[in-house]
């Protein structure tokens, strides 16, 4: 009787110590998760193990333009987004067309995070989609990653030319198609096909920044990449827009590159591979066991970097050149079925809010919404000059246009910029190119480089550039070196070069303006040069 009431009251014991480890357990998971949740985490990682479909959540299916194509946009939500300071995307490739309810439909990668505290680091990983957009405090990316949007904007677009067979235009005019009809690039008639498609700053218009295609799945043009950071963008991978190639087995056309955007507010810096380049054109191929290719390159895309002093990644390794090479060593693409290479604009922000570029303040000269002075310049490069031997001029049907207006009525070019180069055997093709005299206190100026070539928009008869400094090294006239195609050249400028220079126009018009006085003012003697 003994024994048993010792034994119940050992085990009535050791019951309530379990029950009192079993407490302390419940009640330290407790104060854990209270502490989890009072300190919210700020790290979070996408990896190998992470499903894309976690992750993002997509909208309902929405119109791109009247272009007859259709996206979802997808928005990364991952926990404690607002308050994350880092995230790493680390040894994963993260394909958004896994998100796409439909085939066909395209999906847009958006990461969205606190841009006061947010770094977003890219470390051996890899982001496909039709466009990604990246917004943070800090973007990194080290040489093992990319973000490639090649080949997965339009089909067809507004840079598709549904009269003539070419390759897909946006920053440059695509190359033209050579057919049955046509399979001579002699025989070409004179390109007439200068539709506007968004503008030099980039914008995303109606056709939400894509490249045009050249009317095949493979040969669709570029999509869209948009960095922006509150402080710094450092880039040591790759970032790609470049459009989808000419057919070789069917007669479609290459398409055009996309847009990059990269925005810092502080520096912009690496040594990052940038590229938009349109699509090779494919050759010619007609005999009794095989009909096709022949298919225009595309026009390369465009590209924009924005920061504070104008720091960008290697030029050299920053590309929007149309597609196609013709040369010896590639004598069977034709001269006509080169791309026009795109734009790159570079946009400067001053330090010092209320002072011009020098530190004197001066009226009228841009501004940004913060108040500091802009400062932006347009560089057309192309890359088909050959690095040793005399400089040559480079024969394209496309060209880069410069036009005055976008298509819904807005300035083409920004009221800031200050420089336009045109270098690499670029051809641009204009009517009217009007820069102030100064922006800040720097003075303007346009530059054709030696190799590069200028040609009429559109049929014109003048082509009329404005500037405080004109230099002229290459070769100005039409692209047929037909009489009947001749146009007249006014110079409007305080300071105007010609230096080994070729002009076939039918008059050169020079207006020099007197330094320190306004276009509005009378001029300097006028001097008239025919040809």
């Amino acid at each position: 009787m003994r024994k048993l009431r010792i034994s119940s009251r050992l085990e009535a014991s050791v019951t309530w110590l379990t029950l009192a480890v079993i407490l302390l357990c419940i009640c330290h998971d407790n104060l854990l998760c209270l502490a989890d949740r009072s300190v919210p985490a700020t790290t979070y990682r996408i990896d190998g193990k992470t499903n894309i479909k976690d992750i993002f959540k997509c909208s309902g299916i929405h119109f791109i333009g009247s272009f007859n194509e259709y996206y979802v946009a997808c928005e990364l939500v991952v926990p404690a987004q607002e308050t994350l300071q880092l995230l790493e995307v680390v040894d994963v490739t993260l394909d958004g067309s896994k998100l796409s309810p439909l085939p066909g439909v395209h999906a847009e990668l958006s990461f969205q995070l606190n841009t006061s505290i947010a770094t977003v680091s890219m470390r051996n990983s890899q982001l496909l989609a039709s466009a990604v957009e990246i917004r943070a405090a800090n973007v990194t990316m080290d040489e093992h990653s990319a973000v490639n949007v090649t080949a997965r904007g339009l089909k067809f677009g507004p840079g598709y030319n549904s009269w003539n067979s070419m390759g897909g235009s946006y920053g440059g005019i695509g190359g033209a198609s050579l057919t049955d009809g046509r399979s001579n690039c002699d025989d070409m008639p004179p390109n007439d096909f200068f539709r506007v498609v968004g503008d030099v700053s980039v914008g995303m218009a109606n056709f939400r920044g894509y490249g045009s295609g050249g009317g095949n799945d493979e040969s669709r043009g570029g999509g869209r990449i948009r960095l922006v950071a509150a402080q710094n963008v450092e880039i040591d991978g790759s970032l790609l827009a470049n459009g989808g190639d000419a057919c070789t087995n069917c007669y479609d056309s290459a398409g055009a590159g996309g847009s990059i955007l990269i925005v810092a507010t502080e520096r912009i810096h690496g040594n990052a591979t940038v590229q938009a380049n349109g699509g090779q054109p494919s050759v010619r191929i007609a005999d009794e066991l095989r009909d096709g290719g022949g298919g225009g390159g595309g026009g390369g895309g465009r590209i924009l970097f924005d920061s504070k002093n104008a720091e960008e990644l290697g030029l050299s390794r920053v590309e929007a050149y149309g597609g196609g090479f013709s040369s010896d060593k590639n004598a069977a693409i034709g001269w006509c079925q080169l791309g026009g290479d795109g734009t790159i604009l570079k946009l400067q922000h001053t330090t010092k809010e209320g002072e011009g570029l020098g530190g004197s303040d001066v009226q009228g000269q841009s501004r940004g919404e913060d108040g500091k002075t802009l400062l932006s310049t347009l560089l057309i490069k192309g890359g088909r000059l050959v690095h040793s031997g005399p400089v040559k001029r480079i024969q394209i049907y496309g060209c880069t246009p410069i036009f005055e207006q976008t298509s819904r009525g807005a300035q083409f070019l920004p009221e800031s910029l200050a420089h336009i180069f045109v270098n690499g055997g670029a051809t641009v093709c204009a009517s009217v190119v009007q820069l102030k005299d100064s922006v800040g206190d720097v003075e303007s100026s346009i530059v054709i480089d030696s190799g590069s070539e200028l040609n009429v928009l559109d049929r014109d008869r003048v082509v009329q550039l404005s500037a405080s400094q004109i230099t002229i090294q290459g070769y100005v006239g039409p692209s047929s070196l037909q009489e009947r195609d001749l146009f007249s050249l006014n110079l409007i400028a305080a300071d105007v070069s010609f230096s080994n220079a070729l002009a076939m126009t039918f008059q050169v018009v020079v207006q020099l303006i007197c330094p320190g006085v306004q276009h509005q003012h009378p001029p300097c003697p006028r001097i008239s040069t025919k040809q």
